[in-house]
């Protein structure tokens, strides 16, 4: 093992490993609340549970990995972190204002504008296909009681 390179749980593999394992779990035995239901019909906590247990068990080939190679220490990269999060936290907080249409609008027109890899014209035609997909299929087809749109 060389400078700055690091093994076990405080690892970059072990950290990241462990907030997947635990986040894992949490969803796991949460679902337990919920009805699985049986294979013909599954119940409202089947899928939280295998999507639990499968990043539990993720999660903990993670840490295993972390234990056992060396990962050398690197910097953070500030605008990817920035430009994943940011669409990210402007849909939550414009969801209820704006209404679904327009949110999900904003995701897609600031998600591609921070990469700068969409021309401003694809950027507004993906915003507006997306925006529809999103208002159609959860607000018409799966009838989820969202605000749609501002008025």
């Amino acid at each position: 093992m060389q400078a700055g390179e690091t093994r076990g749980i405080l690892s970059a593999d072990g950290l990241a490993g462990l907030f997947f394992l635990t986040l894992g779990l949490f969803f796991l035995f949460h679902s337990f609340g919920y009805g699985m239901g049986s294979l013909r019909d599954i119940g409202p906590g089947f899928f939280p549970a295998l999507a639990g247990g499968i990043l539990a068990v993720l999660g903990a080939a993670v840490i295993a990995r972390g234990f056992v190679a060396p990962v050398s220490a690197g910097t953070i990269a500030w605008r990817p972190l920035i430009g994943a999060l940011a669409p990210v936290v402007l849909f939550a907080v414009s969801l209820k204002t704006l209404g679904l249409a327009l949110a999900a609008f904003l995701l897609v027109g600031v998600s591609l504008a921070l990469t700068r890899q969409a021309p401003l014209r694809q950027a507004f035609a993906a915003s507006l296909v997306l925006a529809a997909f999103a208002v159609g299929t959860f607000g018409y087809a799966l009838q989820i009681p969202l605000k749609l749109w501002p008025w």
